[in-house]
């Protein structure tokens, strides 16, 4: 376990300005769809709607940059030059399916945290590797998350420590920076630094759940 992390730590600083650039253009265009949402003048009735509005939108763009950021590492990994451009091109183009399949899984983890906590824990963990089977194996979405059940037999302790040791301290700071702002534009900034900040979280956890799924594949293969 600390291994991956150690190895998934020296990619992401070797790749950081090439993550940042796949980020950037993700986020603006992600805050700026959000800032004409918040302008909008609604019924208080309406507020929910828009709230869902900004989550629904805020995880496509992800699906976007998650896609883009896999195809990216696997070009890496294969030895091949893949541009950033081509990474978003790709991601884009891929997004729709990475976020059906997505919201497969919410939905199926959402269930096991409604039975109990650590069901939902657990489920999150073994279907952690689905979008890499689904864009990496090239498996139809319902494909990809029982493969990604299967695959994580054995690693899923693992692959649980490794999410706690990187999600707690992004916790911490998810919480404790909106204290640091007050309304207005100090608000705003504030929303955008936290979207930077746990984007290039999620980028090092894509690195992580990335490392294993090429861990457990290599296994695979020599067995």
């Amino acid at each position: 376990m600390l291994q991956v992390l150690k190895d998934s730590y020296i990619f992401f600083r070797i790749n950081f300005l090439n993550i940042f650039k796949i980020l950037l253009p993700i986020l603006i265009f992600n805050f700026a769809f959000i800032l004409i949402l918040e302008f909008i003048s609604v019924p208080d009735r309406l507020s929910n709607l828009i709230d869902f509005m900004e989550y629904f939108i805020s995880l496509i763009f992800h699906s976007v940059y998650s896609a883009g950021l896999i195809f990216f590492f696997d070009g890496i990994l294969k030895g091949e030059f893949v541009s950033v451009k081509e990474s978003l091109l790709k991601g884009l183009k891929m997004a729709p399916l990475v976020l059906l399949t997505d919201c497969i899984v919410l939905l199926i983890t959402g269930v096991g945290f409604l039975l109990l906590i650590i069901p939902g824990i657990i489920l999150s963990a073994k279907l952690s590797l689905t979008t890499y089977c689904l864009l990496l194996s090239k498996d139809m979405p319902l494909e990809a998350i029982k493969n990604s059940y299967e695959l994580t037999k054995g690693y899923t302790k693992s692959i649980l420590g490794c999410l706690t040791i990187v999600g707690l301290p992004y916790i911490i700071i998810f919480t404790i920076i909106p204290s640091l702002f007050k309304n207005g534009f100090d608000s705003i900034f504030s929303s955008f630094v936290i979207g930077i900040i746990s984007n290039l979280f999620s980028a090092f956890l894509i690195i992580i759940l990335f490392r294993f799924y090429c861990l457990i594949n290599e296994k695979k293969a020599i067995a």
